[in-house]
C-alpha cells in the first residue's frame, strides 16, 4: 500500500500517558475517555499543510463539539 493511501485511511494518535500508548485511528472512528468525552478523527489530507499533511480532529461530549482542531505533523492536540 503507499504511503498516500495509507495517510487517507488511517493516523497514528501517540497519547500523553505514562505508558505512551500508540493508537491508530481511521477516519471517522472515535476513542471514547472517561466523563464520556470522545476523540474524532474527521479528515486527513496527506498533501496539505505543505506538503506534510494535515489532520482534523475533534473533541466532543455527549451533546456537542468541545473543541476541533487541524493538525500539521508534530503539532498537539490538548
Amino acid at each position: 500500500m503507499s504511503r498516500i493511501a495509507y495517510l487517507l485511511v488511517s493516523v497514528l494518535l501517540v497519547m500523553q500517558t505514562a505508558s505512551c500508548a500508540e493508537v491508530f485511528m481511521s477516519t471517522r472512528e472515535c476513542l471514547t475517555f472517561a466523563d464520556n468525552l470522545t476523540l474524532v478523527v474527521m479528515d486527513v489530507e496527506p498533501g496539505a499543510g505543505g506538503g506534510e499533511g494535515v489532520v482534523w480532529l475533534e473533541l466532543r461530549d455527549e451533546h456537542r463539539p468541545l473543541k476541533s482542531s487541524i493538525l500539521k505533523t508534530g503539532e498537539s492536540f490538548a
